[in-house]
């Protein structure tokens, strides 16, 4: 069969994937299964959770929920919704939205794109791009964040008076959003803010008083943004804060078998020791397998194995091997006491 100019190549968005494409496919927070939150004392919270990809445990959730309790309790009397009744549920409604990925399209999520729209074309399952609309600028990738978690927040409606606020977590950002130098250690989760008019007023009227005090400029972020931003900037910079955060998901998931890989490397000495005294608290019941170049770290396991040249030279109990002074690890040992 003959055939015309062919046609650029286009991506079909599957089913799988459509959650990662377009909020009008990503589940409200009430469709328990479909947000992957099984966990009563967190569906009948005063918070919104979900978690179709099932990135965070619901011991993580209960944690989050806990430390917003506290935080709710001392505002549950101040109303922030006028003619409303003192609860509860008075104060700011929080929702949290998590994400594996975002798979950015240009055209499919625009400022133009309301939660109303998505209920006339939820599944986008016809939706077909040119695959080099994949390649977008970093301004339009973070605009299309932006839009995203604000269409999730229009559709779950939590606020009754514009008084709620969604915080969309990314696990890995888009690769547009990662600088060239950050190597291969991955892509970082990044944060993306979205909330209602009642909160941009107490926002506005925030604002000038914060700039005026911090001496910023007054074209710069909203307090509320500025600490997204900041979050995001440690998310990247931080190689200790996010091992921080992967040591504590161990913990909180009561890991039996624990595999660190110079766990201490981009922390300093303080937080180092306080590290090793968590993993030897909070794992003593768990098998934990340790790649280290700081002796001090493992001289109390039980069993120590040293690598030359990738192959296995010597493998015993740690006080056997300082006893030897002719052991590489004693060696290694004695060179890092002096």
């Amino acid at each position: 069969m003959a055939r015309g100019n062919v046609a650029d190549p286009v991506i079909l968005i599957s089913s799988t994937t459509l959650s990662q494409t377009t909020p009008c496919a990503y589940p409200v927070y009430i469709e328990r299964n479909a947000c992957g939150v099984h966990d009563s004392y967190i569906l009948d919270g005063l918070f919104f959770f979900c978690d179709p990809d099932s990135t965070v445990s619901m011991s993580e959730m209960q944690l989050v929920d806990e430390n917003l309790q506290r935080v709710y309790q001392k505002h549950q009397t101040k109303c922030v919704c006028s003619g409303k009744h003192t609860s509860a549920q008075c104060w700011y409604k929080f929702g949290f939205a998590f994400l594996r990925e975002l798979l950015p399209i240009e055209g499919v999520v625009t400022e133009g794109l309301s939660g109303e729209h998505c209920a006339l074309n939820r599944t986008l399952l016809a939706h077909q791009m040119p695959s080099t609309t994949w390649a977008m600028d970093p301004p339009s990738l973070l605009n299309y964040g932006e839009n995203y978690a604000r269409v999730v927040r229009e559709r779950w409606n939590m606020g009754d008076c514009g008084e709620d606020l969604l915080i969309l977590v990314v696990q890995r950002r888009p690769t547009g959003l990662v600088p060239h130098e950050f190597g291969n250690d991955g892509r970082p989760p990044m944060l993306f803010l979205s909330y209602g008019s009642l909160v941009a007023e107490k926002v506005i009227s925030l604002e000038s008083p914060y700039l005026q005090h911090s001496g910023r400029d007054a074209s710069n972020q909203n307090p509320l943004e500025r600490i997204v931003a900041e979050a995001n900037d440690e998310f990247m910079k931080g190689v200790g804060q996010r091992q921080l955060v992967c040591l504590a998901r161990a913990i909180l998931r009561h890991t039996q078998i624990l595999i660190l890989d110079e766990a201490t490397a981009s922390v300093d000495q303080h937080t180092d020791a306080l590290i090793q005294k968590t993993i030897r608290n909070k794992f003593s019941t768990s098998t934990i397998v340790t790649i280290a170049h700081r002796v001090h770290t493992i001289v109390d396991y039980d069993r120590i194995m040293v690598l030359n040249n990738g192959i296995i030279a010597e493998f015993d109990a740690p006080e056997t091997l300082l006893k030897d002074p002719k052991s590489i690890f004693s060696q290694m040992a004695k060179s890092h006491s002096e």
